[in-house]
């Protein structure tokens, strides 16, 4: 079994902010992962960040911004302690991998009694 991890960064709320428009504040994303079984299984992770000031210097233009720009900014404020972008990312990984693994092989089963 593979799984692929696809992620999704939708929507982007942006406001106008000194001289600049549709900076983005608030990135809504989702990592999700499918497995490429007979009968696909899937988990999803998702949460929202808010991104930093924007600097004018450095400042990308919405309609010039790359998925790799955002899931950068995203992974930046999803790592922990000394963690690194990857790591993060490995983190999420393993916890949509864990919700794949616990539906193929439930850590706990319901059973009816035995008597019924």
């Amino acid at each position: 079994m593979t799984t692929t991890f696809t992620w999704i960064f939708n929507p982007l709320e942006t406001a106008t902010e000194d001289d600049l428009s549709d900076v983005v504040k608030t990135v809504h994303w989702r990592i999700t992962g499918v497995t490429d079984d007979d009968v696909p299984v899937s988990g999803t992770v998702y949460g929202t960040i808010s991104t930093d000031e924007p600097d004018s210097d450095s400042f990308t233009a919405f309609a010039d911004l790359t998925e790799a720009d955002v899931k950068g900014w995203v992974l930046a404020k999803l790592t922990e302690e000394d963690e690194t972008a990857s790591e993060a990312e490995t983190r999420y990984q393993t916890q949509v991998q864990d919700q794949i693994d616990n539906q193929k092989t439930p850590a706990v089963e319901s059973k009816s009694a035995p008597w019924t």
